[in-house]
């Protein structure tokens, strides 16, 4: 060990603020310093935001000595190990007698706390110094500033150097331990009771649900939390039947009055939606509020309570659902959910007002979650006698392809096969190229649509749809009451789109991702008839506004074809010029360009250079965007709506950034439609949000006075650089399916 160069450590020897790292890197070698290299000058940033001194801090690591490779795990290489320099860390330690220990990284925690792994976890959380026991100082664990995560998630440096504000914090005495009082075991009138002192105050609800049913209710505050038990964690009952319904008639008294709190309440509505109906005062949900302020980052509850909370990480408390939980344990994990939701909330409600997004929270946001969950739990009816034919069918057609694709290539081929399908294509055709995704064999079918081999890739592609359809719309069943359901994320997209999946309980599936086969197994309740309310052109307009483009606004106004007057003018089909401008619009860079269109690179450079001459505005747009990315200032689209971009910018950074106001003004749109459609129509009932349209039902003879309300609110004028613009909507009414005519 003694010919291995080694770095010790560094600072004053009174330090208030020791910070252990896990060894030294290659810069550090070579300076015989502690964090020198980038992830010293990572450090340094975190620090100086945090308001901390680096050299009023003491500096050091684990390992004194360079793995190979900068591996932890390879330290046995140079006849070494981690053990070997525990004893210098706990002399560091006892010589310096920090108020605060800051552990970076995996390693140091574990030598320090006693924590196997879970960094991530539990990063911005106090723990109590296990390696010297019988010293009381607390142990803040955060990330390594050279971990590779912040490639992929730039906003953890910023949610770092916050942790490091709380070390200081803990030193300056700022650091405050929240007191809840957590009640179990409550009697019917303690229920009562408390449920009648939270009526008409604002009140964090929480469910845990194990053995398909609600297992517990929490209900409180960040000052007192109690925890309803509806059945053991066994799935047996906790009360009589009697007792039970009274339980859920006390909760139903306060769900019809009180504010209620939540994070990511959709799902706890979702499952309280049979018991106790939708709240009458929905008033918070800590989840979409986040996702307001930081829309580009993580969202779950862990994250949230470790920036808005001094509560330490708890979440892996009650891990293996499907294993034997005491009651004890869930109810504790609950209280717990409780208080954090809350203090969560006021620290949201905080700082949505100190950035005046609290206008745009209530005012627009909030209210889209009653919405779209409504929009879930109602669903669509589906016609399954239609459905069972046409899976039939279906399947008769998979058939015969897979037959034609045996003769064309002489042996059976399992088309879901990456191996089979590469095996097929690079070995027994000897196409040149790798890859067996959609993407790529798209690609392969336009290179060879003129030789032998383009009907078999086309065919290989059409058996892939096929299957999809079946096993994804037509097999699997719809709910017992005969519908289709999907699950809404108001916070599913960056943009303020909606995202859709699967419904809550594991039935139904995406209805936004609909294919035009599918579309006409939906049809209209007894009574009623569907229409479908359709933004024309939508993103190309607000393009137009945002880029102050006199040209390409002259041809929205005037009307007609816009494609074919963009066409004419760029002297190319519609077809290209409808490609191109989409393209170019949200930055695609030419060689994707010219994969899409199906041109050459060059002729695709051609084409985008001929359109922004077209329409200069729109690289006008594009520049702008670019600086207020770059110098991270917060975007904003007519709405309120905000984005602000975290970490290295890149292509892909800015190609979001060139959507995000078009994508999320469209959004906004039907947002803003489907808000008074409910609040002030609420005989049309909405069943779909497909982007840039509304799928609704009312009834027959009122359908055509439906579809020119809808219209009305859609195209209501939004402002863009001082302008008006009101986007032109379009209804189809459907005689009996949804279906295009």
């Amino acid at each position: 060990m003694k010919t291995l160069r080694r770095v010790p450590g560094m600072g004053p020897k009174d330090a208030d603020i020791m910070i252990v790292g896990e060894a030294p890197g290659e810069q550090e070698a070579l300076t015989g310093k502690p964090f020198m290299g980038a992830a010293g000058r990572r450090l340094n940033k975190w620090l100086g935001t945090a308001g901390i001194l680096r050299n009023r801090c003491y500096i050091t690591n684990v390992v004194k000595v360079r793995p190979p490779s900068n591996k932890y795990d390879r330290l046995e290489e140079l006849g070494v190990s981690e053990a070997d320099f525990i004893p210098e860390l706990v002399d560091e330690i006892k010589e310096v007698q920090p108020k605060v220990i800051v552990a970076l990284g995996n390693n140091a925690m574990r030598v320090l706390t006693g924590n196997e792994s879970g960094i991530m976890k539990r990063r911005g959380s106090f723990y109590p110094l296990t390696l010297v026991p019988d010293m009381d100082i607390p142990v803040l664990v955060t990330l390594h500033p050279a971990a590779r995560i912040f490639s992929t998630r730039p906003e953890l440096s910023s949610i770092c150097a916050f942790d490091l504000k709380r070390a200081k914090n803990r030193v300056g005495g700022e650091f405050k331990q929240n007191q809840c009082e957590y009640i179990f075991r409550p009697g019917l009138s303690d229920i009562a009771e408390f449920l009648q002192r939270h009526h008409n105050k604002p009140t964090v609800v929480d469910i845990e649900f194990i053995h398909g049913r609600v297992t517990c209710i929490g209900v409180g505050d960040s000052q007192v939390a109690m925890v309803i038990p509806i059945t053991h964690t066994d799935g047996e009952p906790y009360w009589s039947e009697e007792e039970e319904l009274r339980v859920w008639e006390e909760f139903q008294k306060f769900w019809d009055v009180a504010p209620i709190i939540g994070q990511n309440f959709s799902f706890d509505m979702t499952k309280l939606f049979n018991w106790v109906g939708l709240p009458k005062n929905f008033y918070f949900d800590t989840l979409v509020a986040h996702a307001v302020l930081y829309p580009t980052w993580k969202h779950d509850l862990a994250l949230l309570t470790s920036i808005y909370t001094t509560m330490p990480y708890y979440k892996d408390e009650v891990k293996d659902w499907r294993g034997r939980i005491t009651d004890e344990s869930l109810w504790g994990y609950n209280a717990k959910d409780i208080e954090a939701t809350y203090l969560v909330y006021e620290g949201l409600l905080a700082e949505l007002k100190e950035d005046k997004m609290d206008e745009f929270y209530f005012g627009h946001v909030h209210p889209e979650i009653l919405v779209y969950l409504e929009m879930s739990l109602r669903g669509v009816r589906v016609d399954t006698e239609k459905k069972k034919k046409l899976a039939q069918e279906m399947k008769e057609k998979i058939i015969e392809a897979e037959h034609l694709l045996e003769e064309l290539v002489g042996r059976p081929v399992n088309v879901g096969s990456p191996k089979q399908v590469s095996e097929l294509l690079y070995k027994q055709l000897k196409i040149k190229g790798k890859g067996t995704d959609k993407r790529q064999l798209k690609k392969l079918a336009a290179r060879y649509a003129d030789t032998s081999i383009g009907p078999i890739i086309q065919l290989v592609n059409k058996i892939r749809q096929m299957r999809k359809l079946l096993s994804s719309y037509l097999e699997p069943p719809t709910s017992p009451d005969g519908r289709w359901r999907t699950s809404y994320s108001v916070t599913g997209a960056n943009s303020g789109r909606l995202s859709a999946r699967k419904f809550a309980d594991g039935s139904g599936l995406n209805m936004q991702t609909v294919p035009p086969e599918v579309r006409p197994l939906i049809i209209a309740d007894d009574g009623m008839t569907l229409a479908e309310s359709d933004l024309s052109q939508a993103e190309a307009r607000v393009v137009a506004w945002e880029a102050d483009d006199p040209k390409m606004k002259q041809f929205f106004l005037e009307g007609g074809d816009v494609h074919q007057r963009v066409a004419d003018a760029m002297g190319v089909t519609r077809k290209l010029a409808k490609g191109v401008s989409h393209g170019s619009n949200y930055g695609l860079g030419v060689n994707l360009l010219s994969e899409m269109i199906g041109l050459p690179v060059k002729q695709a450079r051609e084409l985008q250079n001929s359109y922004f001459m077209q329409f200069p505005g729109v690289k006008r747009r594009m520049r702008r965007i670019d600086a207020a990315v770059k110098q991270r200032k917060p975007y904003y689209n007519p709405f309120g709506r905000r984005m602000t971009y975290w970490g290295m910018i890149t292509h892909d950074t800015l190609k979001s950034a060139y959507s995000f106001f078009p994508q999320g003004t469209v959004a906004d749109i039907i947002h803003r439609a489907a808000r008074k459609l409910r609040k002030e129509h609420p005989w049309i009932i909405l069943l779909l949000n497909n982007h840039d349209s509304l799928v609704y039902e009312a009834p027959t003879d009122r359908i055509k006075e439906a579809a020119a309300i809808v219209e009305k609110y859609l195209q209501e004028p939004v402002v863009i650089n001082g302008e008006e613009l009101s986007i032109p909507a379009d209804t189809e009414i459907f005689e009996e399916h949804w279906e295009k005519r």
